[in-house]
């Protein structure tokens, strides 16, 4: 038996038999020379998250989220009025033109491209937005208005009865005061697919770690069948492609990817200015325009559904100055499948009389800096950023 044996059936017994045969033997301290592990390499620091992604006003309920290869991905998206926006590093982006719309009824009402007293970067970008949104649209099948007081919203029901069949909305109310400024736009709209394609509900695809039901074309006879209804406008690479998959009439849906775009305005005009000048002689020339039988096409299922309030223009002056915004919201529904799009979207910004304060409010019901110092001092020797609320005193019950 070796000693490693011996010593195991040695403890073994003093524990049965707790006969105490054994004695505590001191040794002297030793020195343990281990080197130290080489600092492993992770790479380039990662950008760290900003604060407006947790907390940006414009998503009216707190955003859900979910883990994804053990980091924390925000699953609500933020809404952006214009396409000027930046990709958010870790949630998803959406804009529809419809506040855009409702922007362009209030300056015509207004008389002013600027809306707003005092323009703000949104403010302004909005403007630009606000030019161009009337094109990006179906007249059919959008309907944008502004005017004053429950004449206005009577006068928005009965064209939207009479163009649409119902007057029914989510957003516009049911009386405002006779001085209030409404601002309201709607879009109702449908892309059907020339061809339907066939949708995956079970095996799906794989998308960040999880399953998620598909539609399009993976691999086999039968892709001469879209030939016409998908276009294949530019090819560059798994992680580099823009495909156009045509509806009825004069819509679309384009389906894009490509690393490096910094805003949501570069995404649309590279994707589209692909559209634009249509696949490159040489996939011309080899047919590669359209899907083919080893072609692997697969796009998730979507269905989006999002309210949004654009609190940063909230609580600011209108042109000429007797109104205040004190509402400007956006809803969104999408649903993108095997036989199309569904889009319905409204808008509302409304402007009221502003109340006159007797004085100035210096209130810190925000954040808020609390220094100390003494008069002439180049520094103070306190100073606090306090904005969670753990350092008041709370009020005394009754």
């Amino acid at each position: 038996m070796d000693d490693g044996a011996t010593l195991a059936a040695a403890y073994a017994l003093e524990q049965i038999t707790g006969a105490g045969m054994c004695k505590d033997v001191a040794v002297e301290d030793g020195e343990i020379f281990v080197s130290d592990p080489p600092a492993p390499d992770v790479g380039e620091a990662r950008e760290p998250k900003l604060a407006p992604l947790v907390s940006d006003p414009r998503c009216r309920f707190p955003p859900d989220r979910r883990t994804v290869h053990g980091e924390q991905i925000m699953t609500a998206p933020l809404v952006t009025p214009t396409l000027e926006h930046a990709l958010p590093i870790d949630r998803d982006l959406v804009h529809c033109a419809t506040f855009a719309l409702a922007w362009a009824e209030l300056q015509r009402q207004l008389g002013s491209e600027d809306v707003l007293v005092e323009p703000t970067e949104l403010s302004r970008a909005l403007g630009r937005a606000a030019a161009v949104a009337a094109g990006a649209v179906d007249s059919a099948e959008s309907f944008a208005c502004a005017g004053e007081g429950d004449a206005a919203v009577a006068a928005i029901r009965a064209e939207l009865a009479r163009r649409f069949g119902d007057a029914q909305t989510r957003l516009l109310p049911q009386s405002v005061p006779a001085h209030a400024l409404v601002a309201f736009a709607l879009l109702r709209t449908r892309v059907a697919f020339e061809r339907p394609f066939v949708r995956d509900r079970s095996a799906g695809l794989s998308f960040l770690g999880g399953r998620v039901q598909c539609f399009g074309h993976w691999g086999g006879a039968g892709a001469s069948a879209y030939a016409g209804a998908a276009t294949v406008h530019r090819y560059e690479s798994p992680g580099d492609f823009v495909i156009e998959l045509r509806g009825r009439g004069d819509a679309s849906v384009v389906v894009a990817r490509r690393e490096g775009w910094s805003t949501l305005a570069e995404a649309t005009h590279d994707a589209l200015g692909a559209v634009d000048r249509g696949p490159g002689r040489w996939a011309r020339l080899w047919g590669q325009t359209s899907l083919q039988d080893d072609d692997i096409f697969q796009v998730p299922v979507v269905s989006l559904r999002v309210d949004a309030s654009f609190d940063e223009l909230v609580g600011k002056p209108i042109v000429p100055g007797d109104r205040v915004l004190v509402a400007a919201f956006q809803t969104l529904e999408l649903d993108v499948d095997e036989h199309g799009a569904r889009l319905v979207s409204e808008a509302l910004a409304l402007g009221m009389k502003s109340r006159r304060r007797r004085g100035r409010e210096l209130v810190c019901d925000g954040p808020f800096l609390l220094a100390l110092r003494r008069a002439g001092a180049p520094a103070p020797y306190f100073a606090a950023w306090l904005q969670s609320g753990a350092a008041f005193v709370p009020v005394e019950p009754g």
